[in-house]
């Protein structure tokens, strides 16, 4: 006799613990998600090293001199800007929003880890990045027997380098269901393993905007003006200039998510305790946004707010990672928002956004992203006892 069905333990693996606006929140909206199809869902409380040494592989040449260099740059105003306002409200978010598991670190952690859940998902985020290489993101500790699966992970490139490919191919491979969040990651996928890769949307797709709104700080306006809201990764003086003359053009106060030391002596009203939920206000109640961000590019269509996304990177560069942007505004419809350098903002502020056309192409993703993810974990979600 069938009774009901047990609780599908899911681990997820992926990037949470720094203060990066896009990284924390992907990491929530998969972990609400699975847990809306039934799942206990955990992310994996992993944290190998500082971010210094962290973004070091063994794919690219070690750099001397790191500790001078930030020091520069702090004296430069160039280094990440950081407020206990800022870590406050981060620590807030993860301590209210994100269930994770205890602290693992060593081989027996991973062991333990590996015997107390039924599947692990690794992604989003750029998990599989070749400058960041980790085996322990592509669940390299998972025994035979457990569910893997792959939701939405990220390369950061276009262009696996060969030492890349060698170290990654058996550990792909290994994969029940395999995902990218882009169609150059996903081709890159299929040529590791030999097999199908399916394109999905970043995790923060899979929550609509009245979903978001639930957590966000909707009912308590944080800034009174109407205003712009910059929200830059980069540092082109080029793009800030072109975002205040957005803001003077269209009336608006401009208001600034501070990336860099040096963006609280910009013009304008820098906001220094600005954590996931305030992101979220900050977007879905301007009244126009200039970013360069993908996440902030992709909130911003979620909120259906008029925007701006200017390049982050020089065409061409090895470091560029502007073909997300590009790919999100293609399905979306919406590559006329997106200013490259030296074109004339003017059409940009001219032309609202129509979103009835942009977001049922994203919900259409959407819903065949939730369908890849039921699929691959259906042994367990589905699975009932006799």
């Amino acid at each position: 006799m069938n009774s009901s069905k047990p609780i599908a333990r899911i681990a997820q693996m992926t990037w949470y613990q720094s203060q990066n606006y896009g990284s924390v929140l992907q990491a929530y909206a998969l972990q609400r998600t699975l847990r809306n199809m039934g799942a206990d869902a955990r992310l994996v409380n992993y944290n190998p090293a500082p971010w210094q040494q962290r973004n070091q592989s063994s794919f690219r040449k070690s750099k001397p001199f790191r500790a001078a260099r930030i020091c520069q740059q702090r004296l430069m105003g160039i280094a990440p800007y950081v407020s206990n306002e800022k870590d406050a409200a981060f620590h807030a978010f993860t301590s209210k929003y994100i269930r994770e598991t205890e602290p693992v670190s060593t081989s027996e952690d991973f062991s333990i880890l590996n015997s107390s859940f039924d599947a692990f998902v690794c992604g989003s985020d750029q998990v599989w990045s070749p400058r960041c290489y980790d085996p322990r993101y592509f669940l390299d500790f998972v025994a035979d027997g457990r569910l893997r699966v792959a939701y939405a992970p990220s390369f950061g490139c276009d262009k696996l380098p060969a030492e890349a490919s060698v170290a990654m191919a058996p550990l792909v491979r290994q994969f029940d269901a395999l995902s990218a969040r882009e169609a150059e990651g996903a081709r890159m996928v299929e040529g590791l393993c030999n097999g199908e890769c399916q394109v999905v949307c970043d995790p923060v797709v899979l929550l609509e905007a009245d979903d978001w709104r639930s957590i966000s700080r909707r009912d308590d306006r944080l800034v009174s003006d109407e205003y712009c809201l910059c929200y830059f990764l980069g540092r082109s003086e080029e793009n800030w200039e072109r975002a205040r003359g957005i803001a003077k053009t269209l009336g608006l106060k401009l208001v600034m998510v501070p990336v860099f030391n040096g963006d609280v002596r910009r013009d304008g009203l820098a906001l220094s305790g600005v954590g996931p939920l305030e992101f979220l206000s900050l977007i879905d109640q301007a009244s126009y946004v200039c970013t360069d961000s993908f996440h902030g590019l992709v909130f911003s269509s979620i909120f259906e707010r008029d925007f701006s996304v200017f390049e982050r990177f020089k065409a061409g560069s090895s470091a560029s990672q502007n073909v997300r942007i590009e790919n999100f505004l293609r399905m979306a419809g919406l590559e006329h928002r997106l200013l490259r350098r030296g074109v004339s903002n003017a059409d940009n502020i001219a032309c609202s956004i129509d979103y009835a056309a942009s977001s049922k192409r994203v919900a259409a993703l959407r819903e065949q992203s939730l369908r890849y993810l039921r699929g691959a974990l259906a042994p367990l979600l589905c699975e009932e006892r006799e």
